[in-house]
């Protein structure tokens, strides 16, 4: 799932590659959550996953344009991860948003990991992945409000963990923000 640039041999290391199936692993199970969301009803976190999700469509793709194999699968692998742990975080669990991100999940990880994708795709019941076409950027999802609203939601909860550590506190009474 994490390659070198095609400029630089790509070295062998038995303690990455376990470090790689477990990430593997985590996505699998991931997957597996996200097939069961059943919530119709949209929420702003709904946005902002389709928002995140875009920008990862175009930096993914912009990565493979460039054959920079290494930073499309720390986009994918990595940073979408990350953002859709946000997102259950949050309280995310819609159905069509789901269904996207699996879509776009199978779509972008076919070129890396192509029967983890295969296996995801035929779990949607769409026939095959690699007959599909490259998931598009839709642009009016890029920036969107809730965006920025969960950016701040996110920079002010990271703030307040920070502020805990440094003080050592663990369980306030009274978190104030200014």
């Amino acid at each position: 799932a994490h390659i070198a640039s095609p400029y630089i041999d790509i070295t062998f290391d038995e303690n990455e590659l376990m470090k790689y199936r477990q990430r593997m692993e985590r996505w699998y199970w991931l997957v597996e959550e996200l097939r069961g969301y059943s919530e119709t009803k949209r929420q702003p976190i709904d946005d902002w996953m389709q928002s995140k999700l875009h920008s990862h469509i175009a930096a993914v793709t912009k990565a493979m344009d460039a054959f920079e194999f290494r930073q499309a699968t720390e986009d994918l692998y990595f940073g979408l991860y990350n953002d859709i742990q946000w997102y259950k975080r949050r309280g995310g669990t819609n159905k069509a948003v789901a269904q996207e991100l699996l879509s776009v999940i199978a779509t972008l990880s076919c070129p890396f990991t192509p029967f983890f994708a295969e296996e995801l795709w035929e779990s949607i019941g769409k026939g095959f992945v690699v007959q599909q076409q490259w998931p598009a950027v839709h642009e009016s999802l890029l920036l969107s409000s809730a965006g920025v609203q969960e950016e701040l939601v996110s920079t002010a909860m990271t703030d307040i963990q920070t502020v805990k550590e440094l003080t050592g506190m663990t369980d306030p009474q009274k978190i104030v923000l200014f």
